[in-house]
C-alpha cells in the first residue's frame, strides 16, 4: 500500500523535519429531560509523528462500566505510517 500523508488521515505530502506528540480525549455527556445525567467512558487517541515523516496513532477504547476497576487493560488499535519506505 502507498502512503502519503502531512497528518494522520490528511493527504498530501509527508511533513519532514517537525516532530509532534499530542493526546485527544473525547469524553460524551448527556443530560436527559429529568436532569441525569449520563457520562459514556472517554476515548483516547495519541498523534505521534517523527522528524521523517512517519506517523502512529494508538486509539485507545472505552471498557463497559466495571471493567476497569477489576485492572482490566482495554482494547487498543495502534496504526503506523510511513512515507518513507511507502507504507501504512
Amino acid at each position: 500500500m502507498e502512503f502519503s500523508s502531512i497528518g494522520p488521515g490528511m493527504p498530501g505530502g509527508a511533513v519532514t523535519g517537525v516532530p509532534y506528540s499530542a493526546e485527544q480525549v473525547t469524553e460524551h455527556l448527556q443530560t436527559l429531560a429529568d436532569g441525569t445525567r449520563i457520562t459514556q467512558p472517554s476515548q483516547k487517541v495519541m498523534f505521534y509523528r517523527d522528524s521523517q515523516g512517519r506517523t502512529r496513532t494508538e486509539r485507545s477504547f472505552p471498557l463497559r462500566p466495571g471493567a476497569a476497576a477489576a485492572g482490566v487493560a482495554g482494547p487498543s488499535l495502534i496504526e503506523i505510517a510511513d512515507p518513507v519506505s511507502g507504507v501504512h
